[in-house]
């Protein structure tokens, strides 16, 4: 992962580190090994026999010492096969990097905080300056306050922003970026009134409020809302309420039977035959719906809006990263449809790569364990009292790794540079390019709202 750095006196130092972590995907893939590695790359901590210690007072690793880069993951129980890939997507990095000062150090968080504030502790015990991880965000409660009172910064692959804080930073993608990139797209593009099919959980009621922030904030209308049951049954409810089904079907028999009262008249018979192949009259109070909704549950959503009269012609449908699957472009009604989520070109390519070395595709989320590593390797580049710290990972130029550009916030959030994509029958294509960095044109930080000037400024 590259540190953005506007800094003239550090683009060899950029360029090399390109070269060495991320470019590893993109040029480095050309000499990969053809055959796939051994499970486990030779670099985690007791391949390099790095000794087990006791650590009475936190100290950062001198020149010639290794630094230990811990890593908290489900590496048992019921998420062990996930656990494992970002695993194995971060020893990946650090092979891609190779820097034999780094070592990596897994702890397994299982089921249990207590497992949890176990495997936390053992790491700090053994020296890490820095964890990757926890996956989820319970586990991150449990973590951080047992790192952080040793000095020690959690980067996290949660995306639940209660767990955000000052030692706990969330690389996981934060619903409101996604919500706010596909909002403001859609209303560049002209459409005002939204309505939302929203799963009844937690994540849905967090993916409201940032709708509905972020559509009344551009001046938008949000008309209508439906929440729904998180499965799959008794679903055409919901999508018929948001039609408005009912009322719309009245009208056309209303209409057809006042025609029908002229007998012979062939402007009526005309107007019959016209409404012979409806269903309603009328059109729906909205422009675009939002269904920040993914797997079976998004497919078997999907065919519904056109059976109750939502034209996907006419309505433009609206999700969130939860789309970036392969699957989505094979239900007719999702075509054309748009999406806020990370570029998927450099992500195509690392899959590509994980996939060759260790046999399996990685679940989408294990870039994410990739660019942490990559981060760390970045980061162990500054000197010992300032590489990990706070000042550090939270740089207000960010950095960029398969998932394009992030920078972390004080209070442990995240902002991304994403895209807008659109779901064509072959795939997903790119329709509004993520930004490249977050400096505007003049050089200084700044939000990603204009991916122009984030490309100008990144020349």
């Amino acid at each position: 992962m590259l540190r953005a750095r506007s800094n003239l006196s550090h683009i060899s130092w950029c360029r090399s580190l390109i070269a060495l972590a991320l470019c590893g995907m993109l040029a480095a893939c050309a000499t990969a090994p053809e055959t796939a590695r051994p499970h486990k790359i030779p670099k985690s901590a007791e391949q390099q026999g790095a000794p087990e210690q006791q650590v009475v007072q936190r100290h950062h690793a001198g020149p010639g010492e290794p630094i230990k880069v811990g890593i908290l993951l489900p590496l048992s129980g019921r998420n062990a096969t996930v656990g494992q890939n970002l695993l194995e997507a971060a020893e990946m990095a650090l092979y891609d990097i190779g820097d034999d000062r780094l070592v990596l150090v897994p702890g397994d968080t299982g089921d249990t905080p207590g497992q949890t504030a176990t495997a936390t502790q053992e790491l700090l015990d053994k020296g890490v300056e820095v964890i990757l991880g926890p996956l989820f965000s319970a586990n991150v409660s449990t973590a951080a306050p047992i790192a952080n009172a040793e000095g020690v910064n959690l980067i996290a692959f949660s995306n639940s922003r209660d767990v955000a804080a000052p030692g706990a930073y969330l690389m996981g993608f934060l619903p409101g970026a996604e919500v706010k990139r596909i909002v403001d797209f859609a209303r560049g593009h002209g459409l005002k009134r939204f309505a939302a099919l929203i799963p009844n959980s937690d994540y849905g009621n967090l993916v409201l409020q940032e709708f509905q922030k972020a559509v009344t904030a551009d001046g938008g209308h949000l008309e209508k809302i439906e929440i729904y049951p998180r499965d799959t049954q008794g679903l055409d409810d919901y999508v018929r309420r948001l039609a408005d089904y009912d009322r719309r079907e009245k009208l056309l028999n209303q209409d057809k039977a006042d025609l029908r009262s002229y007998g012979d008249d062939d402007l009526a018979h005309d107007a019959l035959t016209d409404l012979a192949g409806r269903e309603t009259l009328g059109d729906v109070d909205f422009d675009a719906v939002f269904i920040p909704e993914g797997g079976i549950v998004l497919r078997a959503l999907a065919p519904l809006l056109p059976y109750y009269d939502i034209d996907p012609e006419h309505v433009k449908l609206l999700g969130t990263g939860l789309w970036d699957d392969t699957n989505v472009s094979r239900e007719p009604a999702m075509i054309g449809g748009w999406f806020a989520a990370p570029e998927p070109a450099a992500a195509k390519i690392f899959s590509q790569r994980f996939t060759k070395t260790f046999g399996a595709a990685p679940p989408r989320i294990a870039s994410l364990a990739y660019d942490a590593m990559a981060l760390a390797a970045t980061l162990s580049k500054d000197p010992p009292e300032k590489r990990f710290s706070m000042a550090a990972i939270t740089d207000p130029n960010g950095f960029k790794g398969v998932d394009g550009v992030i920078r972390f916030n004080a209070d442990g959030t995240s902002d991304r540079g994403l895209a807008v994509l659109q779901v064509e029958k072959a795939g997903f294509d790119v329709i509004s390019p993520a930004p490249h960095s977050f400096l505007t044109a003049e050089g200084r930080p700044d939000a990603l709202d204009e991916p122009e000037i984030s490309r100008q400024a990144a020349k």
